[in-house]
């Protein structure tokens, strides 16, 4: 989705750069899956090398329109550790939610971080068109999908492309009481 010069890909993509580098920084072994039209995975490492491999992967990721029509039950969980925190990158789909399911099973932490599309669309279209029933309906239902998914233990980053990712990030990573100061 392309409003002006700006796309809701390319704000995920330079967020995925910008998450990476501060997990990295934070000594993280980090590895990246772009899923979507052609696949690329770049396998877990340490080190500032990391960083270049998993920049040079998002530099090279492109929207697929053939690809649209896959989703998230497609993707593979086997090449992370069960132990691993997978951050999930995508705007809302409606597989999402057996795939975090699935994800939990597996015996994954998850982060999913949503960019909200249609907060991003309205702004190029004038103000009564965000009180459209049609919009309103979306954004329930939208609020709706994000709950049932933070129900099943994921953590959910519902992300307004306008507003920096940093600050919901350390939220979404601050203790819960009671949790140990661990991710449920």
């Amino acid at each position: 989705m392309r409003v002006g010069r700006q796309s809701l890909f390319e704000h995920s993509v330079g967020a995925a750069a910008s998450l990476a580098e501060t997990f990295l920084r934070q000594g993280h072994r980090v590895s990246l899956l772009v899923f979507g039209g052609r696949e690329k995975m770049v396998y877990p490492g340490y080190s500032k090398a990391q960083l270049n491999r998993i920049l040079g992967a998002l530099a090279q990721a492109e929207v697929d329109p053939a690809a649209e029509g896959r989703d998230l039950t497609f993707l593979p969980l086997r090449p992370f550790s069960t132990r691993a925190l997978l951050v999930v990158l995508s705007p809302l789909t409606a597989d999402a939610e057996p795939f975090f399911r699935r994800l939990r099973a597996h015996g994954n932490q998850g982060l999913l971080i949503c960019p909200d599309a249609i907060d991003f669309a309205s702004s190029a279209y004038p103000a009564e068109w965000g009180r459209a029933p049609g919009v309103r309906l979306a954004r329930v239902e939208r609020r709706l999908q994000l709950r049932a998914i933070g129900q099943l233990g994921i953590r959910v980053i519902d992300w307004r492309v306008s507003q920096p990712l940093s600050s919901l990030v350390e939220a979404a990573f601050r203790p819960v009481r009671g949790a140990g100061g661990r991710l449920r």
